[in-house]
């Protein structure tokens, strides 16, 4: 036993003895000590803090108490301490805070410091908690002197900060710990390990001057030290202006500082700050599609990095004109951006550069069409296109036999080509004869739900016949058509339009593509040219539009690399793959599709026989959590309760659903239409809005309420790209 007693005091001695030289380590989290007892690690500061303190997040082998938040202020270097300073106030000592109130007037207070230190790799990471000043609910400007000493690291140095102003910020930020490292092995910034912190942290970095006497040295540094600024809410800060300056031991620091004002300060604060309102909506609707099933065709969830672009500073610039000849100053980047957009589109499509042209500016699809028909025809000049009951859009000039329903109608002459009532599909015979005797300016290949794949070929005869423009209308194919997994329209048409967010799977946005060059040559040698492109780019600016939108024009550009990649033809032929597991089941279960079934992203199911019509079954699946829309069906005399429903599978394919999840959806679908039909006989009214109060929000049926749930669990596990 007496040997025992012994083994364990000399245990019990080891690590006193051990932890006493450690002590360093642990003083900065615990207290001061003299620096003259530490071997490895040891910080005197005279850092300003208001003590409105905050605990951190957890961040591993780092937990010391009372990290703040604010901003540092400071002076600069030229008057950093010699580093055995014996006045230097330790940590955890009361600072004197001296802040300048917007007035002029300075107001003075007293805080704790609060400085953190580990061993990494036998050299120092450092933490710095920043601080400021709250008075009357509003974060005051730090003026006192800043300055940060390191000793007994393995090169001795000090460090002094440049001026700054911060802000409070109660959000979790990224704050970089940069290392110190001896001045001949200094690394670049990119080495700094990285931890989240309940502040917000300031970015510091130094290296020599030996080191940047190259200046891709520096610019390097410099880089990669905007780019470690700290993140709130997943945000990167842009524009961030940095200053250096070399101090009394030949050595550079840099300084990353967030100026701001007291007058300026709500303008850099975050959507959930600024706006909470909004802020809810914008969650609130992010969560309603997580749960959701959604198959409405045109619909889909474009890319983290598209949504990036369109939230950038792009959006703060007016640039009426095009690349080159602009009616403001200072689009250099923008016209860059416009002409990249435009060589990613035509690249996307394999179209030569000296034979077509492309638009980018219109604002969506509906008005790129209107574009193109101003810059062609003339009014009240003749234009065919698909009846929107048979599969048409209603930008395709859309009227019924008492009523212009598009504002294309009005303009133009509209003279509709129908499809065939027995099979759904388009008969060409008719529309070449109605064309014979329309003799229209332009004939317009479009859908927006007609399911079958465009005889392009077949309409550009026509179209020739009777001297006529071909515009093809590939809104909702274009992502297919970029892929190579359907026709392309680009070998028969003059002009193509098309919308870029819905199978292309980009923002909100429209592009106008037409032939340019050489047209023919005739039999003397005489040669003819297109001229289409000034007309139509004079059509939509100045003719319709003034400023582009260049944030949808910077997400458009992409958008457009993306869909020129492996993985996007990857997801095309999926789409199509569950389009056609959908239709296969969906004729499984009885139903009848218009056309019979689908070449395409997209199916319409003509509920006649059922008994009930598109709108009711609608509505019933919304209250499940299943986006779909009432459709207009072949002889259907009303676009308000049409007797179709159509479902799409661009959108549900991108969260990653294959066949056997589409077969599952079509159930869903199945027993939400049974329900409809049940209620619908309940509440024994013809009217749609009668029939909408009676199941108000679903929350008195069983059967409704255990769907939603199914459709909730089951989809919520899927991938969203947000």
């Amino acid at each position: 036993m007496r040997i025992i007693r012994v083994f364990f005091t000399l245990v019990l001695f080891s690590v006193a003895w051990a932890a006493h030289e450690r002590r360093g380590f642990f003083s900065g989290w615990f207290g001061s000590r003299d620096k003259s007892k530490s071997d490895t690690a040891a910080l005197s500061t005279t850092l300003p803090t208001s003590g409105l303190d905050q605990a951190p997040d957890s961040v591993p082998g780092l937990s010391a108490p009372g990290l703040g938040s604010g901003g540092l202020g400071g002076s600069g270097s030229s008057n950093a301490p010699d580093t055995n300073q014996k006045d230097s106030k330790p940590e955890g000592h009361l600072s004197t805070v001296v802040v300048e109130l917007p007035d002029g007037t300075t107001k003075t207070t007293t805080g704790h410091v609060h400085v953190s230190v580990a061993v990494v790799s036998s050299y120092e990471t450092v933490i710095l908690t920043p601080t400021v000043l709250r008075e009357n609910g509003v974060d005051y400007t730090v003026t006192a002197p800043t300055t940060l000493q390191i000793t007994n690291c393995p090169c001795t140095r000090t460090v002094s900060l440049l001026s700054s102003t911060a802000t409070k910020c109660v959000c979790t930020t990224e704050v970089v710990l940069l290392q110190a490292v001896p001045t001949n092995e200094m690394p670049l910034v990119n080495t700094a390990k990285r931890a989240k912190i309940g502040a917000l942290g300031i970015c510091i970095g130094w290296i020599t001057t030996e080191q940047v006497n190259k200046s891709s040295m520096l610019s390097s540094c410099i880089h990669q030290l905007l780019y470690c600024l700290p993140k709130v809410r997943a945000h990167s800060v842009r524009n961030v202006l940095y200053r250096v300056k070399i101090n009394q031991l030949n050595q550079l620091a840099v300084f990353l500082p967030m100026h701001t004002s007291v007058s300026s300060q709500y303008l850099s604060a975050h959507l959930a700050e600024s706006d909470p309102e909004v802020d809810a909506l914008i969650r609130s609707e992010a969560a309603r599609q997580r749960a959701s099933i959604v198959l409405i065709p045109s619909e889909n969830f474009t890319s983290r990095a598209v949504l990036d672009a369109l939230g950038s500073p792009m959006q703060n610039k007016y640039s009426e004109g095009y690349p080159g000849e602009r009616y403001y100053g200072g689009n250099k980047f923008i016209d860059q951006m416009e002409q990249l957009c435009q060589k990613r589109a035509l690249k996307l499509y394999g179209l030569d550069e000296e034979k077509w042209g492309v638009n980018v500016q219109p604002l969506s699809g509906s008005p790129a069409n209107l574009y193109v028909y101003k810059a062609l025809m003339k009014p009240h000049e003749k234009l065919m296109g698909m009846d929107l009951p048979d599969g048409g859009h209603l930008s395709h000039g859309y009227s019924t036999l008492t009523k212009s329903i598009s504002a294309v109608s009005e303009y133009f002459t509209s003279v509709p080509y129908k499809t065939d009532p027995k099979t759904g599909i388009i008969d060409y015979g008719q529309l070449e004869m109605l064309a014979a005797v329309v003799k229209p300016k332009i004939i317009v290949a479009g859908i927006t739900s007609y399911p079958r794949l465009l005889d392009y070929s077949r309409f550009s005869q026509i179209a020739k016949s009777v001297s006529a423009y071909l515009m093809a209308d590939m809104s909702h194919i274009s992502g297919l058509v970029a892929a190579g997994v359907i026709p392309s329209p680009f070998e028969y048409a003059d002009v193509v339009t098309s919308t870029t967010h819905k199978s292309l799977r980009g923002p909100r946005g429209a592009m106008i593509f037409f032939r340019k060059g050489l047209k023919s040559i005739d039999k003397n040698g005489k040669k003819t040219f297109y001229d289409i492109e000034e007309r139509i780019n004079f059509s939509v600016f100045p003719g319709h539009q003034g400023g582009p939108h260049n944030h949808t024009i910077s997400a458009l550009a992409v958008a457009l690399s993306q869909a020129n990649t492996p993985q996007f033809k990857e997801y095309q032929f999926q789409v199509l793959k569950n389009s056609k597991a959908m239709s296969h089941r969906f004729i499984e279960l009885g139903y009848e599709l218009v056309t019979g079934g689908t070449d395409i992203h997209l199916i319409v199911l003509d509920l006649t026989k059922k008994g009930v019509d598109g709108a009711r079954v609608e509505r019933i699946l919304e209250l499940v959590n299943i986006d779909t829309n009432k459709n207009t069906v072949p002889q259907d005399k009303s676009a308000l309760h049409p007797c179709g429903l159509r479902v799409g599978s661009p959108a549900m394919t991108t969260r990653g659903l294959k066949e056997p999840d589409f077969v599952t959806i079509v159930d869903f679908i199945h027993r939400a239409i049974n329900i409809t039909i049940d209620l619908q006989n309940k509440s024994g009214s013809k009217l749609f809005k009668e029939f909408k109060d009676y199941v108000g929000t679903g929350e008195a049926y069983p059967d409704l309420c255990c769907l939603r749930d199914e459709v909730v669990s089951w989809v919520s596990k899927f991938y969203i790209p947000q």
